[in-house]
């Protein structure tokens, strides 16, 4: 199994946290990448962009939901 937590700002008002948000997005990316055995490098750098992507919108958008 692979057990992977985000730590979350409290709030998503300013660019600070935003910034935390994509920093520690980053670290499960990498960490998620890696229990899959997938090397980030120029060959398959999408699979990062992709998932961080991913992450990224689903936990944005979790947000927007309950302001």
């Amino acid at each position: 199994s692979c057990d992977i937590c985000i730590w979350i700002p409290k709030t998503l008002y300013t660019i600070g946290d935003y910034r935390i948000l994509v920093h520690e997005i980053s670290h499960a990316t990498i960490m998620i990448l890696d229990h899959l055995n997938i090397a980030i490098n120029d060959e398959n750098s999408e699979a990062f962009c992709y998932l961080h992507d991913y992450i990224y919108s689903e936990i944005v958008g979790k947000y927007s939901d309950l302001t």
